[in-house]
């Protein structure tokens, strides 16, 4: 599916698998609240037991052990933090183990080795190391940082630990792949120019860790601000991943569902969505909601045949082929049970709250200016009482986005309508807060009869196309036209100016970075650029091009977020940053 050289969910998983297979013997394994969650990412519960590990804790949570822990070695993982270094003193002054290999998701200070040192006072430590593990890696071309809000508003925002983390995850990730990059970033971002500064600095810092071998040609890392296109986050979303994700909520690759109708019983509480070891996921992730609600009826058909071949168990060959057979028919009976229960939901929710009515209009809006069409629509849902409060907040943001220079006075009723329907102040001012930070005056140039995110999408959109697909899949992220420039050498030097490095013409190698949170819209378009899936944006849009670009090139790409986005967690980003704001 990925190139290995730029896939960051391999590399992840390298690290981890050398972690656990360089020491003999029975193990424990010790994480910290952010490493379990990274190591859990590439590796399960029972991956990880297959190498002798009995016990997984987190070291904040340990209590002191017994004699019978003295012939067990410990690997602890943790990022290098203060906490983590108080919480190792405090075990190292009293072992619970034999031995003790002590591995960081990132660079070591000198301070924190000596700190180590002074208490390792029985000497169990065997090594200390740093693997460079330090992100959540959800799929070959896509990670987090789980940051959010990313960063501050106010002067001192490079001091935050939410900025410091970002620098973490981006050098760990330089570091996982392999690569020493041209940097560049988006100039009307004071955010990505810090982060650039920072990074570029911390490289020099840390040069000795970059002599790689056998690169040619160095690596882009491309440094957006995700107020630049605060469209794709608000948008109601109809493939498979991006779609639990938005009305679900898909969590490091799982779902909680103690709160649907009908479920909640057993393991069907929490469902895990992973491409590496399912793969009807894999091979619907990035299809249609139409599309799927197809293949998990072929699913249910497949496994109903197969469950009838195994109610005859007449002999004993009858029965031991069963037994043989039986956990693989136990797992498939999970998977198909999960994802019938999650397109039930699904579905559920979609017809529950109107999703296809609203959807329409959220895109239409999207790609198409009609300002007192769209008025009058929205003020239609806005009175409906099966359209969910938080999708009418939606409409209205993006109205307010699209029709910003119209002014106060033409959102006037759209305002009094969310007060009417039940919406208090604090998500009401959300209007307000998110023109604020992301608005014309936020973005850059952005004029709608020239360069706007929202014209350059309109433009790329050929209405009048039948199927479900078009009118609800219009949208294409203003990620698709940056990395279309990127490819193609057309990324203007004064838009994006380079902090390290001398860019080359054109790009094989790129890892893009939106501080402010990406999209499983965006890690679609991504993933059909790089070639992993088959295409299916429209021939003139800009994915479409990027993708022939790419192929042309062999260019690819991996998308970084300082988190993933849906609407709900993005407009808390909006709305905690308006805090920060209003308080510096």
């Amino acid at each position: 599916m990925s190139d290995r050289t730029m896939d960051i969910q391999r590399a992840v998983t390298t690290y981890a698998q050398q972690m656990l297979t360089s020491i003999d013997g029975i193990k424990a394994l010790l994480l910290d609240d952010e490493t379990a969650g990274i190591i859990g990412l590439v590796s399960s519960q029972t991956e990880i037991t297959k190498h002798d590990v009995y016990l997984v804790e987190r070291l904040k949570a340990r209590e002191k052990g017994d004699e019978s822990q003295r012939h067990i070695k410990a690997i602890v993982y943790v990022r290098p933090t203060a906490e983590n270094t108080i919480l190792l003193r405090k075990e190292l002054a009293s072992p619970s183990f034999g031995e003790y290999y002590i591995y960081f998701s990132n660079t070591i200070r000198r301070t924190l080795l000596e700190d180590l040192a002074d208490a390792d006072v029985h000497s169990k430590v065997v090594e200390v190391k740093e693997y460079f593990a330090d992100v959540y890696s959800l799929m070959p071309h896509l990670f987090h940082l789980k940051v959010n809000p990313c960063v501050g508003a106010s002067r001192s925002m490079s001091q935050s630990s939410q900025f410091e983390r970002v620098i973490d995850g981006l050098f760990a990730v330089l570091l996982a792949l392999k690569k020493q990059p041209v940097i560049r970033f988006d100039e009307s971002s004071p955010l990505c120019r810090n982060i650039a500064e920072r990074l570029s600095v911390r490289i020099d810092q840390e040069r000795n860790l970059f002599n790689f071998q056998g690169s040619s040609q160095a690596p882009l890392l491309l440094l957006l601000d995700r107020k630049e296109d605060p469209v794709t986050p608000l948008l109601n979303q109809w493939t498979y991943e991006a779609m639990t994700h938005e009305l679900l909520t898909l969590k490091n690759n799982r779902v909680v569902l103690t709160e649907s109708t009908g479920v909640g019983t057993g393991d069907v509480r929490e469902v895990v969505l992973d491409q590496r070891i399912d793969d009807f996921y894999r091979r619907n992730m990035f299809l249609n909601f139409g599309e799927l609600g197809d293949n998990v009826k072929h699913l249910v058909d497949s496994f109903q045949v197969q469950h009838r071949s195994t109610d005859r168990l007449d002999t004993i060959d009858d029965m031991m082929k069963f037994v043989e057979n039986y956990p693989e028919f136990k797992k498939t009976s999970h998977n198909v049970s999960k994802h019938v229960t999650l397109l039930s939901e699904l579905s559920k929710v979609v017809d529950r709250n109107r999703l296809l009515d609203v959807s329409e209009l959220e895109q239409d809006i999207a790609c198409r200016e009609s300002a007192v069409e769209h008025k009058a629509q929205v003020l239609n849902f806005l009175k409906s009482y099966k359209v969910t409060k938080e999708d009418k907040l939606k409409l209205v943001l993006l109205y307010s986005l699209r029709y910003e220079r119209a002014g106060d006075m033409h959102l006037g009723a759209l305002i009094q309508g969310l007060y009417e329907a039940g919406l208090g102040s604090d998500k009401v001012s959300l209007v307000n807060a998110l023109t604020q930070q992301a608005g014309a005056s936020a973005r850059r140039g952005d004029v709608f009869n020239n360069q706007s995110f929202l014209a350059k999408a309109r433009s790329s959109v050929k209405r009048g196309f039948g199927g479900v697909t078009n009118v609800y899949t219009q949208h294409e992220p203003l990620l698709a036209a940056i990395l279309d420039d990127t490819i193609r050498g057309r990324l203007r030097l004064e838009d994006y100016p380079v902090v390290h490095g001398t860019p080359p013409q054109t790009c094989r190698e790129v890892v893009v970075f939106i501080a402010g949170g990406a999209t499983y819209e965006e890690s679609k378009c991504v993933a059909e650029i790089n070639g992993y899936i088959p295409a299916t944006a429209q021939e003139n849009s800009f994915t479409a091009s990027a993708r022939a670009a790419s192929k042309m090139n062999g260019t690819r790409i991996i998308l970084g977020g300082s988190t993933i986005h849906n609407s709900a967690s993005y407009l808390q980003e909006i709305a905690k940053k308006q805090t920060m704001m209003s308080t510096s």
